[in-house]
């Protein structure tokens, strides 16, 4: 009787957290919102040595499929693959000024249960290292693509839009 009784415990017990998973999990559009902030968290952390840059830029790598595509706009040519713009990110190294980025007004509108279409803009802080008052803000509007690969989204395709030509 107790065997029986512990059995039908457990099989409430995990019933009861399959509801919970489905129930209060959070969808895709905050999944991707969460990963794109924690995108910009990594950018935002700094390191000095040199393992650390490379390590850092790894990181920063993983949020970004193998055959991405970040289109700047006129003048500049796209960055193609996630290997050209891991080698970017390692030489980005705050000498002389201290980057931050904050991303702003996000939208998710997904396309397929594995493919979302993004709005954000993008604020890139500049501020001098040592002086506390002078700091530039350059924002610029992006779309991105987004696709889920082995349970994480990446982004795949980032462009700049051009408010005005």
């Amino acid at each position: 009787m107790i065997r029986r009784s512990a059995a039908i415990a457990a099989v409430v017990i995990v019933c009861a957290g399959a509801w919970a998973w489905f129930a209060f999990r959070p969808g895709p559009e905050a999944r991707i919102e969460r990963r794109l902030q924690a995108l910009a968290a990594e950018f935002n952390e700094s390191t000095t040595d040199g393992l650390g840059t490379v390590a850092r830029a790894a990181r920063i790598g993983s949020y970004f499929t193998d055959d991405v595509v970040i289109d700047l706009g006129r003048g500049t040519p796209p960055i193609q693959g996630r290997e050209t713009l891991i080698g970017m990110t390692a030489r980005l190294q705050p000498r002389t000024a201290s980057l931050r980025l904050e991303l702003l007004d996000i939208t998710v509108v997904l396309r397929s249960p594995d493919t979302a279409d993004v709005s954000l803009t993008a604020a890139f802080g500049r501020r001098a290292i040592g002086v506390e008052s002078a700091e530039s803000v350059d924002a610029r509007e992006l779309a991105i693509t987004m696709n889920e690969t082995v349970g994480e989204w990446r982004l795949s395709r980032v462009r700049v839009v051009e408010a005005f030509r």
